[in-house]
């Protein structure tokens, strides 16, 4: 890894977290061919597909994460990354299978559990929901966030149409 290749990556971190994108991209592509098989741009893949999914450019986010899993296949956040652009595309198989992967490469990292869960929530796969979401909960260190999910999951299995005559009502 090159020294000016991190230098743009980390740079990239900091323009995006000022919401900075346009500049971050920048970065994040100078790091990229710098080296582009290096760790540097292995990050830079996963940041810049980050920003293109919330830009709504869901084909390059895809191909970035790809690039990613292509330098190195045992990287959680590129599969749980390219999962949430599958997710907004409507690939809820593609979604959960990557959500899946990334549980297989980090099985406590409670991020996997609670992306795949919030799907099989929308899917109406209650069961599967409640065993991510307890698995989330399990390891979340407050717990708070992942009490609710579950408590929403078990909720929307017994009155989801309830629910959405509520949020109908709120709404007008």
């Amino acid at each position: 890894m090159t020294l000016r290749s991190m230098f743009y990556s980390i740079r990239g971190i900091f323009n995006d977290n000022r919401g900075r994108h346009d500049r971050a991209i920048a970065d994040y592509s100078r790091a990229i061919a710098r080296d582009p098989n290096n760790e540097a741009a292995l990050a830079a893949f996963v940041n810049r597909g980050g920003i293109y999914c919330e830009q709504g450019k869901y084909v390059l986010a895809i191909a970035d994460y790809n690039q990613a899993i292509a330098i190195n296949p045992n990287v959680d956040e590129a599969y749980n990354g390219r999962g949430w652009t599958f997710v907004l595309q409507g690939e809820y198989d593609r979604a959960i299978a990557d959500f899946g992967r990334a549980i297989a490469l980090s099985p406590n990292d409670p991020r996997g559990y609670h992306n795949r869960g919030v799907i099989y929530v929308e899917l109406g796969i209650y069961d599967r929901a409640i065993a991510d979401l307890s698995r989330w909960h399990a390891l979340e260190a407050n717990g708070l966030g992942a009490t609710f999910s579950r408590a929403s999951s078990i909720t929307n299995k017994v009155s989801m149409t309830w629910q959405l005559q509520i949020t109908a009502g709120l709404s007008t």
